[in-house]
């Protein structure tokens, strides 16, 4: 029951703060820092509390923590995928999700124009390339 707590934080956080204020990219290793800083903090205060064993106290939080990050996820993914208000523009799933789609793409080859070229070919002027992005065909600029 209190692993579901947790998971419903996580829903919460998201749903509440990181939906509504997009650009939190710029900030992720201050919270990447601020999370390891309060997990560790709390890792020392249930051992003292409970008056439990190092092990036993990182091991209780480390799950919560990971029911905590699956509910961000969990809802973060569900979000990128049915709510985000970019989310009719057509293109793959996984740009939908991660930016890191885009980085996979240009890496082995360093050929990003031509795979641009087939998502237009397939899904039409109009791509959604990142969470937060199109790729327009350079057709539709050119009539503009």
């Amino acid at each position: 029951m209190r692993f579901a707590i947790t998971f419903a934080a996580g829903v919460v956080l998201h749903h509440a703060v990181f939906a509504r204020h997009r650009e939190w990219d710029r900030h992720s290793a201050t919270i990447l820092s601020s999370a390891c800083v309060l997990f560790a903090a709390t890792v020392v205060a249930v051992a003292v509390v409970r008056n439990a064993s190092w092990i036993s106290s990182f091991a209780c939080v480390g799950v919560a923590t990971a029911s905590f990050v699956s509910g961000v996820l969990s809802y973060m993914t569900v979000y990128r995928l049915l709510l985000h208000p970019l989310r009719s523009f057509p293109g793959p799933i996984a740009a939908r999700i991660t930016s890191l789609w885009i980085i996979k793409q240009n890496v082995p080859d360093l050929d990003l124009y031509v795979k641009m070229r087939s998502l237009h070919d397939r899904y039409g002027d109009f791509v959604r390339i990142s969470r937060f992005g199109e790729h327009l065909d350079e057709c539709v600029v050119d009539l503009v």
